[in-house]
């Protein structure tokens, strides 16, 4: 039973977000349906302000302190970095991009000194070669193959 509802709720929960996506990009679309686009905006700007204040509610109990400066610049534009190489506008994009800017100064930690110069150059190459993030270039590609 429990699965079943699992299971339902994932797919409600994925068909409501596809909606409320595929909404918020074809302005034509939405007059024609005769949707609110300011309500289904501020929706999502209040979803989104709900899931940042459960993971700050959850941060201090992880981390074990709570002390102002936890997040300076350097965090706000590694986890900008995250959205911008994963992909804006899509769901999986910014999850992509934060797995693979986790891992790889890890992946470069054997190169010393030489890793940040890596990284960077790296986070250069995906943003001139793949503006739309590793998600859209994926998209294409597949697209390109079929």
């Amino acid at each position: 039973m429990s699965a079943t509802l699992d299971i339902w709720t994932c797919r409600w929960l994925k068909h409501f977000l596809d909606s409320c996506a595929r909404s918020a990009r074809t302005r034509c679309r939405r007059a024609a349906l005769g949707v609110n686009a300011a309500v289904w905006k501020a929706f999502a700007f209040g979803l989104g302000a709900a899931i940042a204040g459960l993971a700050g509610c959850f941060y201090p109990g992880f981390v074990g302190t709570l002390v102002p400066d936890a997040f300076g610049i350097v965090e706000s534009f590694t986890m900008m970095a995250m959205v911008i190489v994963g992909g804006m506008g899509t769901m999986i994009g910014p999850v992509i991009g934060a797995v693979v800017l986790t891992f790889l100064p890890e992946l470069l930690r054997g190169f010393g000194e030489l890793r940040l110069m890596i990284y960077g150059v790296a986070l250069t190459l995906v943003v001139l070669f793949m503006p739309g993030g590793i998600v859209q270039a994926w998209i294409a590609f597949k697209n390109r193959l079929a």
